[in-house]
Formats: structure tokens, C-alpha cells, sequence
């Protein structure tokens, strides 16, 4: 079981569905294990995977 609560947006295009989490949200780690759960579609929220949204790595990214 997850303990805790999470934010997240649902979003779904051309039949798939994928949960948007901010990385600076989580007071978790997200592991391959929890992931399938939170998206199970009979346990968990039901969704085809999990894009996960956090800083750049590169400096030189930033939105123009």
C-alpha cells in the first residue's frame, strides 16, 4: 500500500491515458512497483503510465 496522498492531473489523447505528477510533489520514491500500482486499472487510478514532471538537468533549458 502507498501511504501518503498525491497530486496529479489525468490526461488522455488517442485512447491512452497518462498521469502528470511535479516530481517536487512526491514524498515518495517513485519505484517501478508503485507505479504499476497507481496505475492498475482495478487498484489504482487506471492509466497507461506515469510522465513525470521535474527541473532540467541542463541549465540552458528554459522556456523562451
Amino acid at each position: 500500500m502507498i501511504a501518503g496522498r498525491m497530486r496529479f492531473e489525468k490526461w488522455q489523447a488517442l485512447g491512452n491515458d497518462y498521469l502528470i505528477i511535479e516530481s517536487g510533489e512526491l514524498e515518495w520514491e517513485l519505484t517501478p512497483g508503485r507505479i504499476r500500482r497507481i496505475c492498475d486499472i482495478h487498484r489504482g487510478v487506471g492509466a497507461d503510465g506515469i510522465l513525470l514532471l521535474g527541473p532540467s538537468a541542463s541549465p540552458s533549458s528554459s522556456p523562451s
